[in-house]
């Protein structure tokens, strides 16, 4: 499986979830670099941002520049179509052409088949 060239960013539900559902982005970055993927985790790519609003449009636009620049792949955790956040992300990664994916099998198979 070549994953060399993969940039998986993560989205999910955050407002509403103990700890803004860090526990959930984190052990789904962790596995898929443990497969040898490379994830952009809005929690780590948005720390700069100093806002207790969640629903800072800061972290809204640092979301969509990172999935317009880096992002190949896009992976969703459970929840993520109750979010408007992720609902943009679903939308946006769409027009931008890239990659949509709902489970960690669904993203091992599209890289497996290359």
């Amino acid at each position: 499986m070549n994953t060399t060239k993969s940039n998986v960013y993560i989205a999910g539900p955050i407002t509403g979830y103990d700890d803004l559902n860090r526990p959930a982005f984190k052990a789904l970055q962790l596995e898929l670099e443990n497969l040898g993927f490379h994830t952009l985790n809005p929690h780590e790519f948005c720390k700069s941002i100093k806002s207790p609003n969640p629903s800072d449009p800061r972290y809204y636009r640092a979301g969509m520049i990172t999935l317009a620049s880096q992002a190949t792949d896009i992976i969703f955790l459970d929840g993520w179509q109750y979010s408007a956040g992720a609902q943009l992300e679903h939308k946006a990664a769409a027009l931008f052409g890239i990659g949509i994916h709902f489970s960690t099998e669904d993203l091992i198979r599209k890289y497996s088949n290359k």
